[in-house]
């Protein structure tokens, strides 16, 4: 009857609606005993505890069904069976409640773990980005500081080669002016007469010889060089400095013939060669020429002591 209320009721709080039937059943049962002392046990049914208003709401059917399942005074016992499937029911509900737990649990968790993952895949590619970011600023920075080593060291480089090619250019250009220095005495001193022969070789340097006529010996250049006339002679210092100087020497001129060149030479020519070579001319041959200027006679007349006996024309 007591679980028969319950079902049928269902009320807000199960314990309090427990103690108030069955303080009521104690209170029918000892005015039962008063009425008739000798029996000991209540007549029960199974809607005794059921109130009026939630017996009226009960169909039929179920009171039927209730009767049958809990009315036992007909001496009627149920069939194992029905105790076995209804335990199976109650079993497998519970069962089906587990799994499905269960299921919602592992469902939950793969979910977890998914979010999980996808928040340690996006830690490890914020980490990563980060490391390779630091790193690349690092390199960077590195890179800037090589570059700007390497600026320094190209321009320390370039300094010391300007240096160093400044040093070399003022050094030759030292050793040049020196050799041009010395170059114009020795043509003063040439041109005064104040050299002879023999002190024109000091000009000619050991590095400056390149063919076989300087090699030879001074006498023996000078030898090869009297054989030449006034144009050999003109084209001859021509050729390098060595040359020029043997080209030059005062021997060479004692003795000038214009004849063999007198249709290829002016006037002005025979002036500026009497002119350079004046104060060595010995013997001087116009022979053939006709056409000689006032230059020329203006040179001869300068050193006309001199041609008094050796003037052929």
């Amino acid at each position: 009857a007591l679980l028969i209320g319950l079902f049928v009721q269902c009320p807000n709080d199960p314990l309090i609606y427990l103690e108030e039937k069955i303080k009521e059943l104690q209170s029918k049962l000892k005015n039962y005993q008063l009425h008739m002392p000798n029996e000991r046990h209540l007549d029960l049914s199974w809607d005794m505890l059921i109130d009026d208003e939630f017996r009226q709401q009960m169909t039929k059917m179920i009171g039927s069904y209730l009767n049958y399942l809990f009315d036992l005074e007909s001496g009627e016992v149920l069939a194992p069976q029905l105790y076995e499937k209804a335990y199976f029911f109650y079993s497998n509900g519970l069962l089906r409640r587990c799994f499905c737990a269960w299921k919602w649990y592992i469902r939950k968790v793969r979910k977890w773990q998914m979010k999980m993952l996808q928040y340690t895949l996006k830690a490890e590619k914020f980490y990563t980005t980060k490391t390779l970011k630091v790193t690349f600023q690092m390199w960077m920075k590195w890179v800037q500081f090589q570059k700007m080593q390497q600026t320094l060291a190209a321009q320390h480089l370039q300094h010391v080669s300007d240096q160093l090619l400044c040093k070399i250019i003022l050094q030759l250009w030292s050793a040049l002016a020196k050799q041009t220095r010395k170059t114009r005495e020795y043509f003063e001193r040439l041109e005064r007469g104040e050299l002879d022969d023999e002190s024109d070789t000091q000009l000619a340097q050991p590095g400056d010889i390149k063919d076989i006529i300087s090699l030879l010996p001074w006498s023996v250049i000078l030898q090869v060089f009297s054989y030449l006339g006034v144009k050999e002679l003109v084209r001859a210092a021509k050729v390098c400095q060595v040359w020029k100087v043997i080209a030059q020497t005062s021997s060479l001129w004692s003795k000038i013939n214009f004849s063999p060149v007198r249709k290829q030479i002016e006037d002005n020519d025979i002036a500026n060669l009497l002119r350079s070579f004046r104060p060595f001319v010995i013997q001087l041959s116009l022979r053939g020429f006709s056409n000689i200027g006032w230059a020329t006679f203006k040179s001869i007349s300068s050193r006309g002591y001199n041609l008094g006996t050796y003037w052929k024309v």
